[in-house]
């Protein structure tokens, strides 16, 4: 008995990963029950089988379950214990030109390696996740028998660098840029005066970090975080690249040279080829170095004119 879902969408000459052999053309995953063993039960029987949402044919009779653990040559999510697999992969014995059959925790799913059919160029990937990976067909059945994931993946491969360790070097390539904390009014200021200060050569845009497979750190200007160096508190200013009144501070006694200084923060985001993503751990800011600069500050003084 030879069955098969419904043809997928191809093309006349599919694309697929380089060194995998070339399959038949035009056929659709072959989702069949596998040949007559002492465990079917009654394979001729039309009613013991169904159509899946993904367009196969699922075997869904009862059968003997050789063994106490129910699993066969590969129990394929036991992680090597020697216990009984995590799934139920029974709910998977029925594909034919599954390669593997696994648990993806308490979902059991199967793939078909290489596929014999690949999907429509439209929709291939830009490039694998790790070196050697191939592109598979995958299914996921969950322990109610519903198909929980039914597509096209990567697969296998030298293991590469985790998601994390991409955002990780991606926030390592960030550069706050450089700039000089100026004040006004120049030189030297007064007490009971506003000095105002800005980070001249400085941009108020966004900055980029990039790592590999489109993954990329951008850091959004927060705040310019001045510190007069007189013993007061850290001003949280707006980002002020130029002469403005926006960040002042107003000095209370006279010095030969307050060691004043300042630092750009940064709000930081992750993407994926343009897709947020968020993981715990990953960095949520960044500031640039202080920049320092001293401030001389003079009592003012009054001329009286008779």
């Amino acid at each position: 008995m030879f069955l098969t879902g419904p043809e997928r969408p191809g093309r006349d000459r599919p694309r697929r990963p380089a060194g995998r052999l070339a399959l038949p053309l035009g056929l659709a995953p072959l989702l069949v029950w596998l040949a007559p063993t002492p465990a079917l039960a009654n394979p001729a029987d039309p009613n013991c089988y169904t159509q899946t949402p993904s367009g196969g044919i699922v075997y869904v009779c009862e059968t003997e379950t050789p063994g106490e653990d129910g699993g066969g040559e590969d129990d394929g999510g036991d992680g090597g214990t020697g216990g009984a697999p995590a799934c139920d992969l029974s709910l998977v014995d029925a594909f034919i030109g599954a390669t593997d059959r696994f648990c993806q925790g308490e979902n059991a799913c199967w793939v078909n390696n290489p596929p014999f059919e690949y999907p429509d160029e439209a929709s291939w990937p830009e490039e694998p996740p790790r070196e050697g990976a191939v592109y598979v067909y995958q299914e996921c059945i969950g322990p109610d028998g519903e198909i929980v994931f039914s597509d096209y993946t990567w697969q296998g491969g030298e293991e590469g660098p985790s998601l994390a360790e991409l955002a990780q070097q991606a926030y390592g390539a960030l550069n706050a840029p450089a700039f000089r904390l100026d004040f006004s009014p120049p030189d030297e200021t007064l007490i009971f005066l506003d000095t105002w200060w800005w980070a001249a050569g400085a941009h108020d845009g966004e900055i980029v970090g990039t790592a590999a497979l489109g993954v990329v750190a951008v850091g959004t200007p927060n705040r310019l975080e001045v510190d007069p160096g007189d013993g007061s508190d850290v001003l949280n200013c707006p980002v002020t690249t130029v002469e403005s009144d926006a960040c002042a501070h107003t000095y209370q006694r006279s010095s030969d040279g307050y060691p004043a200084r300042a630092r750009l923060v940064y709000d930081v985001r992750f993407e994926q080829n343009g897709e947020p993503f968020e993981l715990p751990g990953l960095p949520e800011a960044l500031e640039s170095p202080w920049q320092e600069t001293a401030v001389p500050v003079n009592e003012s003084q009054a001329t009286v004119v008779r």
